[in-house]
């Protein structure tokens, strides 16, 4: 089973050159959905960064 790392909103938007506020644009507006913890803390995964990088294409 492969394990993907976790990433809270502020340590993905440093990854990808983003601030935490576009980050939720893109999560409100479908572009880039986030996933949630029960709490509903927002959060990405390593996946998340081919997607945002396909958007980039």
């Amino acid at each position: 089973m492969v394990e993907l790392k976790i990433y809270k909103i502020g340590q993905f938007a440093v990854m990808v050159n983003l601030t935490v506020r576009q980050l939720q644009e893109l999560d409100r507006n479908g572009t880039l959905p986030a996933k949630r913890t029960v709490t509903g803390r927002r959060y990405y995964t390593d996946s998340d960064i081919e997607k945002y990088l396909n958007l980039l294409i």
